[in-house]
């Protein structure tokens, strides 16, 4: 009995070991995989330069009459005509995908003032802010405190706002019909709605509703209300949608020279809503040129060679394909504007 005993346990070891060693292998092949599935999955469909040929850039100083407006990314829009700035949201901080998983994170003031000085943003009278998700309104308090500008949005704009020290006085609520004038510019507020949600962005229809103080988890920037711009500059008219979506008929009647078109998610639907949302806003407005926003990865840092989302999140050469197609047989010209490039507008 001794000598089966002695003779038992060595192989029982072995087998433990075997099992152990598959254990192992098995792990490393599933980090492996997702290693690799995940890297898939954040890169983009397809390079931006694929599309070169319709890159725009006008480094001109606009005339008296004239509107310059610069990409800094994801919808973040300034407009300038030599005496008064606006800019339409505001994300220069842009944190990565790690900062944004793992920590709270707060405005990076000195990348967001080194911005202010590359792009002489020293005449700015207001921010309009389309809806309160970070990527659209992250910087937004500390921008307009810097500058003293005005804050302009939804309630939830105003409580992130309140969070980042601005006062009553330096903030309005806006809604649905909303005008404002800014030296020669006038804006109008339209109502409007969100791109469809995702497992990733559940929160539409939520409000903020206490002062956002940084720093904070990025799912404390809620939806809060979607909204358009109709901006009018001496005769000129600039239409600017920071989300992928529509109101029915919402736009009937009205009429732009230039779009801003949102098109993130947009290459993520069927066919159906994709030419619904083209019928709904640029057949409609009939602009003389179609610029698309919110295509580049904004959890990279800006810079003048944005790439577009990861496939994870939309396919945006869909998108772009869909609207070149479109323009092209509409006779509308489409521009694409990298990072911190400008198209100057004018009658």
């Amino acid at each position: 009995m001794w000598l089966h005993e002695t003779h038992f346990k060595p192989i029982i070891v072995i087998q433990n070991m075997n099992i152990l060693k598959s254990l192992f292998i098995y792990f490393v092949l599933v980090i492996i995989f997702l290693s690799v599935g995940g890297c898939y999955l954040m890169k983009p469909a397809k390079k931006m330069d694929a599309y070169k040929r319709y890159y725009s850039d006008n480094t001109s100083i606009p005339n008296k009459d004239a509107v310059k407006v610069t990409y800094l990314g994801v919808t973040s829009l300034l407009l300038d005509d030599g005496k008064t700035q606006l800019l339409v949201d505001c994300f220069f901080s842009r944190p990565s995908v790690f900062k944004v998983a793992t920590s709270k994170v707060s405005t990076d003031t000195a990348l967001v003032n080194t911005v202010l000085s590359q792009y002489k943003i020293n005449r700015l009278k207001g921010i309009f802010i389309s809806h309160s998700h970070y990527d659209h309104a992250f910087d937004a308090a500390y921008v307009a405190k810097k500058t003293n500008a005005n804050l302009l949005g939804s309630q939830s704009t105003l409580s992130i706002g309140k969070g980042g020290g601005l006062s009553n006085n330096k903030m309005a609520l806006f809604k649905d019909g909303w005008e404002q004038q800014f030296g020669d510019f006038n804006v109008s507020v339209i109502a409007s709605r969100h791109s469809p949600a995702t497992p990733l962005n559940d929160d539409l229809g939520k409000n903020i509703t206490e002062s956002l103080i940084q720093p904070a988890k990025v799912k404390k920037y809620v939806e809060g209300g979607s909204y358009d711009f109709l901006i009018k500059h001496k005769g000129y008219v600039i239409y600017i949608k920071a989300s992928a979506n529509y109101i029915p008929e919402k736009l009937k009647g009205l009429r732009a020279d230039a779009l801003f078109l949102a098109v993130g998610t947009l290459g993520k639907r069927d066919s159906v809503f994709m030419n619904n949302y083209y019928q709904e806003t640029v057949a409609i407005l009939k602009p003389k040129i179609v610029v698309p926003i919110h295509w580049d990865n904004f959890l990279q840092p800006l810079s003048d060679h944005l790439e577009m989302m990861p496939r994870v999140m939309d396919d945006t050469y869909k998108a772009f394909d869909l609207l070149i197609g479109k323009t092209r047989d509409d006779n509308f010209k489409f521009e694409i504007l990298q990072g911190g490039k400008s198209i100057v507008l004018s009658k």
